[in-house]
């Protein structure tokens, strides 16, 4: 039972790598052929209480059959994704070989089998940090990518934010944090914007009533994901992002904050 209880443990360590590996490369490989590629590694790793087995656990030897393995699993892709899946692999195997084991430590478990209900509780675990912090990571990578300096000139002052290109805004119009942009009016105007209602079409006709012959304001209706009937007050200004200059373009005043991580006051 105990050779049975390694490649079962092995096996069940493995299919989750190579769940993650998938995951993470976004390849797409089935069920089956993941599930005979962790077996193929539980067998390896039985091998290893085998005297006459110790050749195959060299350096070496490791590096070839994981290098061997790897491409049986995730084959038929170019020479350059291979080598992307391969460093995924490794990174997964490292990280969570050492999530598991030190979760064992903490629970004060020792050996080389471990107790079946503790090892599936520290894999999901595993599974999970793994998981949030790889899509924390490629979410913000993906956010840097599409984020660059907006200028917005009114007159002759002039602001310059980080702002993210939005392929998917559905507003007709830029999005900029009011506190981004308060040094382009009048301290009156201010007071007065953050004393409106947002969505209050009175509050903010009123608004465009007072400051019609200064500054040029409109009241744009918007509807987005759970919101219908949305109201924000957009002023025109020039703009340039990434090269390109808009001239009157429409900026909507958001008075709160675009980015919970602060990575972006606009969008463009």
């Amino acid at each position: 039972m105990y050779v049975e209880d390694i490649f079962l443990q092995n096996t069940a360590v493995n299919y989750v790598i190579l769940l993650l590996t998938r995951r993470i490369a976004k390849a797409r490989i089935g069920r089956w052929r993941m599930l005979i590629g962790a077996a193929i590694g539980g067998i390896y790793a039985v091998l290893m209480f085998y005297p006459r087995a110790e050749w195959a656990f060299s350096t070496f030897a490791k590096l070839i059959f994981s290098l061997g393995l790897v491409w049986g699993i995730f084959g038929n892709r170019s020479l350059k994704e291979y080598a992307k899946t391969i460093v995924i692999f490794y990174f997964v195997t490292f990280a969570m070989a050492g999530a598991v084991y030190g979760f064992m430590s903490l629970a004060g478990i020792t050996g080389e089998t471990f107790p079946l209900k503790t090892l599936a509780i520290s894999i999901i675990i595993s599974y999970a940090c793994i998981t949030a912090i790889t899509y924390s990571y490629r979410r913000k990578t993906l956010l840097e990518r599409n984020i660059g300096a907006l200028k917005i000139r009114r007159g002759d002052e002039c602001v310059e934010l980080s702002a993210l290109a939005d392929s998917g805004n559905e507003l007709p119009i830029a999005i900029a944090e009011f506190a981004g942009v308060k040094k382009l009016f009048p301290k009156e105007f201010c007071a007065e914007f953050e004393r409106c209602k947002k969505d209050d079409y009175i509050a903010l006709s009123e608004l465009i009533k007072t400051w019609k012959n200064e500054i040029k304001l409109k009241v744009v209706p918007f509807t987005s994901i759970g919101k219908r009937g949305g109201l924000i007050l957009g002023f025109v200004a020039d703009s340039e992002f990434a090269g390109k200059v808009s001239k009157g373009q429409v900026i909507g005043l958001y008075a709160g904050k675009l980015s919970g991580q602060e990575l972006y006051q606009a969008i463009f």
